[in-house]
């Protein structure tokens, strides 16, 4: 035997058919590895006295009938079980049942060679076992010792069978219970790999705290390729253990460039296309986990762990048409053998991208790799299928694009923050310049903004550090430890970085339609235009900024100089409303809804229930009669049969009539809590509509921007009107708006003596429009009379200053209500006040006088907006001549309403001139 050493280390028991006990009787012994390092001392295991010897596996076949050699050691009921060794010679133990299907001559030495070809096993030499690993060394390379099983789970000898490719458990059974053989289910589909799971540890180990038998459980079969029987067998190292230490000498397939590895595709065998997509769905179902549990927040990380698996030899091009287009090249069996390494992994990086992007788009199509539980769940995320593309490439891009720095060192500065976004800006912007067809020329849908580039950037780069550097007053944010990829960042791109994104953005406004002509006149006239996936074309055609020589505004409006308000009473909601209420909708306004709505009855979508629960104050942000809901549907029906962009303007139009109401509604009339509830539902249908607007028709983006734009404003009109002042100067900052607004009216013009200064702020504020918008009262044929215009333009100076000495005195009666109604403060929604009465003058007063109906809403709008701004601009002049703090509330009231006036006549103007364009 072994000498004995100061580690002690338990030994297998083999079972052997001659030996009952060993089957279901007690053990005391829990295995360990036949390879262990040192042999246990004889009182902790009784064992044979005969030195064991080596299993010869060269030997010749045996029949079952042939009885052992008689110098087999045989059990003895006085020394316990003992490890059984056989001689050397024509007899060897039968197969348990894992090996079912058995022959020894084919299954012995060839099976061994291919799982030990298939994966290196690790030489067992360490410092505590040298002296076995040489007795193992010194035996015949083809022997090994393995178990002699009981005669109760052997099977008769069958013809030979694939290799075992996963462990099996050890667990035995307990005490009193029968093992039975039962064939598992058939896992999923797992490609065949390169690589090879090590030999199956209930070959050689029962568990530690197990104190029966192993339960041998049948081997799955799996398809395996045969090794070429040019490749000369390789040694067959022992099996081995987990718990055994394992030295860091190179292994086998290390040594062997003959090997197959996961990263490339098997040398010893041609690759097919069968065998490219098991590889695929392979990774495909290791994604699995991650791939059932995406939310919003968590579906840029998954999608960095796809691309670093494929991320090396696809190209951008490629990926960008993949993305766009879902088309793949054809795999071809007779051009795909003989692959090599970046070849397959292009394949492998292609396949499971489109892989992945079909799930998102489709989860449906990935039944069979997918359970219906996780299908169910992906369908029913709020992922948006169109970000997820666009994030998907900018990942894409910076990781082709940038790099990190193995040592850095102050000689290398990083990179800037600015000129990372630059080159992700350039490098979209160059592919929809490539392919025009693709994208239709719509980059700026493409492109995400910095702050979005800079969290993708965080994820693809943890714990990135940023330094600002620079000169001072010139100094910028660099990622510190990263370089450019300069096999794809050229010269040229780094030449475009000296330039600001609106000099990027003017670049390439010029540069891709020349070179897209170009690229058109030198096809073949009878060349059919490139089919593009219809589901895959998210991005909508933008006109030429040639196309049209008339001069556009510059920002996108319903409101135009043709436009005029009403000559009725156009106010949005009535004024007079019990607390705790929600304001109820106009005349003027109950008109429009019911007229819209009966123009959109043939639409099968409930705008009646949207107008009932905006009325009751009733907001959901993920309820299908919310708003938002109820407008994406609508959207979507409207583009699946082609509905006029007047349906899509009648809807726009009621849900800003029922909706405005309560965005101008006070704490007191609309709870804060509902106020944030319609907040939110607001912002969530904007968001909606801002990820699902790739999916509806292109002639619905101008009105859908303008509808979003008027949408946010709205939100910040909803906030505005909850703002408050510190009770303590409530009375008194309404004292001084009061002041502020007397001094304007006392102070006579220097220019016009007969006027006050605010009637000569209003003279200025309306020729300063009327030249800005080159408005006149008269036609272009007629001669223009300047009498009637100046009296025009002094009667509106009249009715405008009018309507604001009215509202002054009604804010004066705002103290003395208070004290009238026992209360010891004024409220605290001081500026929500002090616009409350302004808006109902300026509809009662402002537009019921005829002069103001002859001035387009664009003019009027520019009038109160100037002046507005003029009050705010005298009370921070008048700043410091009062107490500090009350200064300070008061300039912040007359900002407050400011901001809601301006707001409130951008939004009302809008809703006007889309009743009239209606109408």
């Amino acid at each position: 035997m072994f000498p004995p050493s100061s580690r002690s280390y338990k030994r297998q028991r083999v079972f052997s058919p001659h030996d009952p006990e060993s089957i279901s009787g007690p053990e005391t012994d829990t295995a360990v590895d036949v390879a262990a390092a040192v042999a246990p001392s004889e009182s902790t295991l009784p064992l044979s006295s005969k030195t064991p010897t080596l299993v010869n596996l060269n030997a010749p076949p045996h029949t079952p009938s042939q009885n052992p050699p008689h110098d087999v050691p045989q059990h003895s009921p006085q020394n316990g079980p003992f490890y059984h060794y056989p001689q050397p010679g024509p007899w060897y133990p039968q197969p348990s049942a894992l090996h079912s299907e058995y022959v020894p001559e084919s299954f012995a030495i060839p099976r061994i060679q291919q799982m030990t070809s298939s994966r290196s096993l690790p030489p067992i030499i360490h410092a505590s076992g040298s002296h076995l690993a040489d007795r193992m060394n010194k035996s015949a390379t083809t022997h090994q010792a393995y178990p002699i099983l009981p005669p109760e789970i052997q099977k008769p000898l069958f013809a030979p069978v694939p290799p075992i490719y996963s462990e099996v458990s050890s667990s035995g059974p307990a005490e009193g219970t029968t093992t039975t053989t039962v064939t598992p289910p058939l896992p999923q589909h797992k490609p065949q790999t390169s690589s090879f799971s090590r030999l199956p540890l209930n070959f050689l180990v029962h568990d530690q705290n197990s104190d029966q038998s192993p339960t041998v459980l049948p081997r799955v079969p799996q398809e395996v390729t045969p090794p070429s029987r040019n490749v000369e067998p390789p040694v067959v190292s022992p099996p081995f253990a987990d718990n055994l230490a394992i030295d860091n000498s190179p292994s086998p397939s290390e040594e062997n460039p003959q090997t197959p590895r996961l990263s490339e595709p098997p040398r010893n065998h041609s690759t097919t296309k069968d065998q490219i997509m098991r590889d695929v769905e392979s990774s495909f179902v290791n994604l699995m986990p991650s791939l059932t549990n995406l939310n919003t927040h968590n579906v840029c990380s998954f999608l960095v762990e796809v691309l670093k698996q494929c991320d090396e030899h696809v190209s951008l091009d490629e990926f960008f048409n993949l993305l766009y287009t879902c088309e793949l090249p054809e795999l071809d069996p007779a051009s795909t053998s003989g692959l090599s390494p970046s070849s397959y992994s292009k394949l492998m990086g292609l396949r499971l991208c489109h892989l992945i992007v079909k799930t998102f788009y489709n989860p449906e199509s990935a039944v069979g790799l997918l359970d219906w539980a996780s299908i169910k769940r992906l369908q029913s995320s709020s992922l948006n299928f169109h970000e997820l593309l666009r994030e998907f490439l900018a990942l894409k891009i910076i990781l082709s694009s940038v790099k990190r720095v193995a040592n850095w060192s102050y000689g290398h500065s990083g990179l800037a923050r600015i000129s990372l976004y630059k080159v992700y800006y350039i490098f979209c912007h160059k592919l929809v310049q490539r392919y025009p067809g693709i994208s239709n020329g719509a980059s700026q849908n493409l492109i995400l903004g910095q702050s979005q580039l800079g969290k993708l950037i965080n994820l693809v780069f943890p714990n990135i550090k940023t330094k600002r550097l620079g000169r001072r007053g010139m100094s910028k944010f660099h990622y510190i430890g990263l370089t450019w990829n300069l096999s794809i960042v050229s010269p040229d791109i780094v030449g475009l970085l000296d330039l600001e994104i609106p000099q990027l953005e003017e670049y390439f406004n010029h540069i891709p339609k020349k070179n897209v002509a170009h690229r058109q006149a030198s096809l073949p006239a009878k060349i059919p235009a490139p089919i593009v996936n219809p589901e895959a074309n998210y991005f909508k055609t933008i006109p030429s900024l040639n196309s049209s020589p008339a001069p556009k505004s510059p920002l996108r409006s319903f409101v135009d100089l043709s436009n005029r308000y009403p000559n009725s009473d156009c106010s949005p909601r009535i004024w007079n409303s019990s607390p705790n209420r929600i304001p109820q909708q106009s005349e003027w306004a109950k008109f429009h809804i019911a007229k819209s709505l009966d123009a959109l009855k043939k639409y099968d979508v409930q705008f009646d229930i949207l107008v009932q629960n905006c009325t009751a104050g009733l907001f959901s942000e993920y309820d299908e009669s919310g708003v938002p809901e109820i407008m994406v549907k609508a959207l979507n029906i409207f583009s699946r049969v082609s509905a006029p962009e007047k349906s899509l303007l009648h809807l726009f139009l009621i849900v800003l009539l029922v909706m405005f109401p309560v965005a101008i509604a006070s704490d007191e009339e609309v709870p804060e809590t509902t106020k944030i509830q319609f907040r939110n539902s607001v912002k969530h249908c904007i968001t909606r509509l801002e990820c699902e607007s790739s999916y509806f028709a292109a002639t619905y983006e101008t009105s859908l921007s303008i509808f979003m734009r008027i949408l946010r404003k709205m939100v910040h009109l909803s906030e505005l009107t909850s703002c408050k002042v510190p009770p303590r100067y409530t009375e008194n900052v309404v004292k001084e708006m009061i002041r502020d607004l007397d001094s304007a009216d006392y102070c006579k013009s220097q220019n016009f003596p007969h006027l006050s200064a605010l009637e000569e702020a209003y003279i200025d504020s309306i020729t300063m429009s009327m030249n800005a918008f080159s408005f006149t009262f008269m036609h272009e044929n007629s001669p223009t009379d300047e009498g009637n215009a100046i009296a025009a333009v002094t009667s509106l100076a009249k009715t405008l200053k009018k309507a604001v000495m009215v509202s002054k005195d009604m804010m004066s009666v705002i103290p003395m209500r208070t004290k009238s109604e026992g209360l010891k403060y004024v409220p605290q929604d001081v500026a929500y006040q002090v616009f409350k009465i302004s808006l109902e003058n300026f509809h009662a007063i402002t537009l019921a006088d005829s002069n103001s109906l002859k001035f387009p809403i664009p003019l009027l709008t520019f009038i109160i907006h100037h002046k507005s701004n003029s009050l705010q601009y005298a009370s921070f002049h008048d700043f410091g001549k009062r107490d500090p703090e009350l200064d300070k509330e008061t300039f912040k009231c007359w900002w407050m309403f400011t901001s809601m006036f301006s707001e409130y006549m951008s939004i009302f103007s809008e809703m006007v001139a889309l009743a009239a364009t209606l109408s």
